[in-house]
């Protein structure tokens, strides 16, 4: 009879565990110099080997050769226990074994030597499941237990235990399997069963296997029953509900260029494929994972589409994935609130279509640089070729625009604020005067005006005196600085309003695009 392959590949001896290096080593310890705990409790997430271990360790006291770390593997107590039917091990499933009788049963037999081994273990799987009255029960026996017994507990949550009992046994956690761990061994395994398998169909596998070797086996059993034998990235795809990569990296295609129409014809495919909304912008989370990280990291590999790959990541900012990333991963959350999943999803899709990156009047004015005249200036003399200066040497003359200097002034706190708040009323050689409004009479402190002073005089290598005085005077570098704000914003609130994406959001749920929520990035 054909059995699975997590049972038919089950670990047989400690160097057959996987990933396990630091317990499967004290356990070695522990069995070679006979020093061993009459307890264990091995947690862990689901398929990691909790329970492989226990066996294993079960295997290691009761063979004819040991208690050691090497079991031969041959002997009549290693053969029935690898069969399961040692008598001397008694497998309990607390799950289905909660009431404080079955307790109590199987602590009567607890001070009866051992049938036919050298210890008698008791291993109890999901150990957590057990009553409070069950564990008070244990609880004697489990502190002080005849030196023929060893209790193994294996669960996948030791916060539901009680601490009197964690406090008696010797934990060990074992971690969840890398991706790296899980592909080489179903590589491993398939090579065995003679298989074939593409590489990025095993990735595929680990990935949603989430560390938990167990469930890459089962995920494997079903792909190569699809397969008939072969494991290729199309039926594992089929399998596992998700879209092909080359999917999220079209409709990537159809948001970068702006195609409406392309990008809802893909989603119109998803749907009569039938696949789920939520695994759709799992794939496309995962895709813009993939370009983010080729971005920062030239050398991070893809392992399919690499041209495509490189496409996007050479047409999109860094801080464009970062907004469609988040973008995406908002409208997974929020889709279990959604009328319809594939509304969510559209919705979400339409998100990803309206906020992109458009270069503002404002932006285009501040990069192009001011011409003085449309006539071309005509000279008998040569022109002299300016020479540049280092931005490290500018210097700043007395007659500078004071908001054009405001910036450069090394001032911070109180004293920066006093800077912007006030406009220059007059200035000599020797004093500038300074008008601050009544509103902002409170930065009017002597410390704040000797910094001021300071910054000044650092700024146009000249000592002068500084006057404040509280009064009505002209805009001030703050309100011009919020009067450009206004501008930009008015002017992006213009173009927001055009934009198709936008208008469509609109019209759809009747909504209204408000100056008061736009901000414009820091330059």
């Amino acid at each position: 009879m054909t059995r699975v392959l997590a049972r038919l590949y089950r670990p047989q001896r400690f160097d057959a565990v996987i990933g396990q290096t630091a317990i499967i080593r004290a356990l070695q310890n522990a069995l070679t110099q006979n020093k061993l705990h009459h307890a264990y409790l091995f947690t862990g997430t689901r398929g990691v080997g909790k329970t492989t271990l226990a066996r294993l360790l079960a295997l290691c006291l009761n063979c004819e050769t040991g208690p050691t770390p090497n079991p031969c593997g041959t002997c009549t107590a290693c053969r029935e226990i690898q069969a399961g039917i040692f008598p001397d091990l008694i497998e309990i499933d607390a799950a289905s074994r909660t009431k404080v009788e079955d307790t109590r049963d199987l602590l009567d037999n607890v001070a009866y030597a051992p049938l036919k081994g050298r210890f008698k273990v008791y291993l109890i799987d999901e150990v957590h499941m057990l009553s409070q009255h069950s564990f008070n029960a244990l609880l004697k026996t489990l502190e002080e237990p005849p030196a023929h017994v060893k209790f193994l507990l294996a669960t996948t949550d030791p916060h539901k235990l009680p601490a009197t009992i964690l406090s008696r046994c010797i934990q060990f956690h074992l971690k969840a399997m890398t991706e790296a761990q899980i592909v080489s061994q179903l590589t491993h395994i398939l090579t065995e069963e003679q298989a074939t398998s593409e590489p990025a169909a095993l990735q595929m596998i680990a990935t949603h296997a989430q560390g938990s070797m167990r469930d890459a086996l089962s995920l494997l059993d079903q792909a190569l029953m699809l397969g008939n034998g072969t494991v290729d990235i199309t039926t594992v795809q089929a399998m596992l509900g998700l879209p092909p990569i080359e999917s999220a990296l079209a409709l990537l295609e159809a948001i970068v260029a702006n195609q409406a129409e392309t990008l809802f014809a893909e989603i119109t495919r998803f749907k009569q494929a039938g696949l789920e909304p939520s695994a759709i912008l799992s794939t496309l989370l995962t895709t813009l994972h993939r370009l983010s990280m080729r971005q920062q990291l030239p050398t991070y590999p893809i392992p399919e589409y690499e041209a495509r790959h490189e496409t996007l990541v050479s047409a999109l900012s860094p801080e464009m994935i970062q907004l469609l990333y988040q973008i995406t991963l908002h409208g997974q959350r929020d889709l279990p609130y959604a009328p319809n999943p594939y509304l969510g999803l559209e919705m979400t899709c339409l998100r990803l279509l309206a906020f992109q990156p458009m270069a503002t009047e404002t932006t285009l004015t501040q990069a192009t640089p001011p011409i003085a005249s449309s006539q071309p200036v005509t000279s008998s003399q040569p022109v002299a070729t300016p020479t540049p200066v280092a931005s490290s040497q500018t210097t700043f003359s007395e007659s500078m625009p004071w908001e054009q200097m405001v910036p450069h002034l090394k001032l911070t706190g109180m004293a920066r604020s006093l800077a912007d708040h006030c406009s220059l009323q007059s200035r000599t050689q020797t004093e500038w005067q300074f008008v601050l409004k009544e509103s902002h009479k409170a930065l009017l402190q002597p410390r704040s005006i000797e910094r001021l002073t300071e910054a000044i005089h650092s700024l146009i290598n000249s000592a002068i005196r500084v006057k404040v005085t509280l009064g009505t005077g002209e805009a001030t570098p703050a309100d011009k600085q919020a009067n450009e704000r206004h501008t930009q914003l008015t002017t992006l609130h213009t173009q927001l309003s055009q934009n198709p994406g936008v208008q469509h959001i609109v019209n759809t749920l009747g909504a209204t695009l408000s100056p008061d929520n736009l901000t414009l990035n820091p330059q």
